[in-house]
């Protein structure tokens, strides 16, 4: 039996939560939904006071060119990362099959957009905010496959770069970033429940066992 399918029992427990977890994604959809027309007007680059882009400038999601969508795209088992201009990252999870589709909520402008995919598809996998303004995700599972790799996303680029993996794979597990500005790994599943942590440094992007 791989680990996945020996993941997937203890979790069916959340599935009422998780159930409940997606009206009330539809419920935000619904809330920041747009004005008729207006996603076929506004761009990333669009602010209240923006004129059109020049030529020649950075994408990235201040000068890309994705138009506003009145809602998300349905998913369970995702992420979700408040960023610091108050957008929400909504990375991976799983649909019909596991997504690496990534969309941001921009709710003061009232709508989605979408973002540079992960380079791979993830579901319980975990995500925090590093100091910097960028966001870390770690681990999930991968069909039957449980990930020890690891991502970083740069929002004033859009774009995902790779780190280096953790010590070991795991899935459903937590992260938190530190006052220092590491990230602390608890917990999780790999075979059977894990007790381990592990500690990330951004700065020389390494991981250190606990």
């Amino acid at each position: 039996m791989s680990s996945m399918d020996e993941v997937i029992p203890i979790l069916e427990e959340d599935l009422s939560r998780r159930q409940a977890l997606q009206r009330l994604g539809g419920m935000m959809a619904a809330a920041v939904a747009v004005p008729r027309g207006l996603g076929s007007r506004r761009s990333i680059s669009e602010g209240p006071n923006s004129g059109p882009r020049g030529e020649g400038e950075a994408g990235g999601l201040t000068s890309g060119s994705s138009p506003l969508r009145e809602s998300g795209m349905p998913r369970y088992q995702h992420t979700t990362t408040a960023l610091p201009d108050g957008r929400v990252l909504v990375a991976g999870g799983m649909s019909t099959q596991p997504l690496s589709s990534v969309e941001i909520l921009d709710a003061m402008r009232g709508g989605w957009l979408h973002a540079s995919p992960m380079s791979r598809a993830r579901v319980l996998h975990a995500a925090t905010l590093l100091r910097d303004g960028r966001v870390l995700v770690i681990g999930g599972g991968h069909g039957d496959q449980v990930l020890s790799s690891a991502e970083i996303y740069d929002p004033a680029l859009d774009a995902w770069s790779p780190t280096e993996p953790m010590k070991h794979p795991r899935v459903a597990h937590a992260a938190i970033t530190l006052p220092t500005g590491q990230v602390l790994v608890t917990g999780g599943y790999y075979h059977q429940p894990l007790s381990s942590a592990e500690l990330f440094d951004p700065i020389n992007e390494r991981w250190t066992t606990l």
